[in-house]
């Protein structure tokens, strides 16, 4: 890309551009509405308000195969993009984006990734998604490498909303590390209300509460690929149809380790549910599910037919289900459960008890 394009709103960068307390308002742009870079931008103290690509890539900022670090307090409200990257696009040869500060994104909006779209490599930490808006990931959308790390005591993702993953949709080659994080009252019209996941999906250490989705997953989704989840906590999130927190489409696998699903509700299974086509099972291991409802299937919905789901040390407390097909669990006639090691069912309760 040469000074002759339309890039950059404001600033087209191929080479080392510093900002300090700088402000971008208003600015619009064909790839990048305010700054469009091929070289190196390291950005402290920044607000980006009101800026648009009209080509589709960065309301604000559009990293072609260059570098972007940005820290401070800094802000990014109300930027759109007609296609990707509300705020942020991070895509072309080997383009590196690192956040690192008290940074801020809010209101910014797209069709893919409200806030950030991702097709390389993004470190992300002790950033704040806040009412982002977008048909698939109204927050992030991975297609590449991203790590997001959260600060302690602070919604990582709060209030945005998808069609497609409420905060953060996890593209097919999408390999997506979440970590310290709160993901909290994010939703979908459809599938995951936190999270709509077709690739490489890691959650340790983090909570998801309060989450719906209208069709399934009311926390996450897992079209293809795989998930991990280890020492989190799932609370209160809801699907108006399957899976309360988490609904495994056609993964390969689920595993939870040392995870907490309380209070989570559906129409049918209220925390988990798979799908028959699912290729792999759940491997769920020393967690809890307790006081989980559904209409049907109280906590867990075991239904794929090609593994066999096990629960290994897992205990389930007052779960219900106001019409039946299991308070805790339903092993459908296709499905296979081995439930082991000193796992349990306490006070759980199904239709007519």
């Amino acid at each position: 890309m040469d000074s002759g394009t339309t890039d950059g709103g404001a600033v087209n960068n191929a080479g080392t551009l510093t900002l300090n307390g700088t402000t971008f308002t208003g600015n619009k742009g064909g790839y990048g509405g305010a700054v469009e870079n091929t070289g190196t931008v390291n950005a402290t103290g920044v607000t980006f308000t009101n800026n648009k690509s009209n080509s589709g890539f960065g309301g604000a900022i559009d990293n072609y195969a260059g570098n972007v670090t940005i820290g401070g307090t800094s802000t990014f409200s109300g930027n759109n993009s007609v296609i990707t990257g509300g705020a942020i696009a991070n895509d072309g040869g080997s383009a590196v984006l690192t956040i690192n500060g008290n940074v801020t994104f809010s209101g910014n909006t797209a069709v893919n990734g409200g806030a950030i779209y991702n097709a390389k490599t993004a470190t992300i930490s002790g950033t704040t998604f806040n009412n982002n808006s977008a048909t698939y990931g109204g927050a992030l959308f991975d297609a590449g490498t991203a790590t997001v790390t959260g600060v302690e005591g602070v919604d990582t993702f709060n209030g945005n909303s998808a069609q497609y993953g409420g905060a953060v949709f996890v593209k097919n080659t999408g390999n997506t590390t979440i970590s310290g994080t709160t993901l909290k009252e994010n939703t979908a019209t459809q599938q995951g209300g936190a999270i709509a996941s077709k690739g490489t999906l890691t959650i340790t250490d983090s909570n998801a509460e309060g989450n719906n989705a209208g069709e399934v997953g009311g926390a996450i989704y897992v079209g293809t690929g795989t998930l991990n989840v280890t020492d989190s906590v799932f609370t209160d999130n809801h699907s108006d149809t399957f899976g309360g927190a988490v609904y495994n489409g056609d993964g390969t696998s689920i595993s939870i380790t040392g995870s907490t699903f309380e209070g989570n509700s559906a129409s049918q299974s209220g925390a988990i549910s798979d799908n028959t086509a699912a290729t792999g099972g759940m491997n769920i291991t020393n967690s809890t599910f307790t006081g989980n409802t559904a209409g049907s299937i109280g906590a867990v919905g075991v239904f794929s037919k090609n593994a066999t789901s096990v629960f290994n040390n897992v205990q389930f407390i007052s779960n219900s289900a106001t019409t039946g097909n299991g308070g805790a669990m339903f092993v459908g006639s296709e499905g296979s459960a081995n439930i082991t090691n000193g796992s349990g069912f306490t006070s759980n309760i199904s239709a007519n008890a």
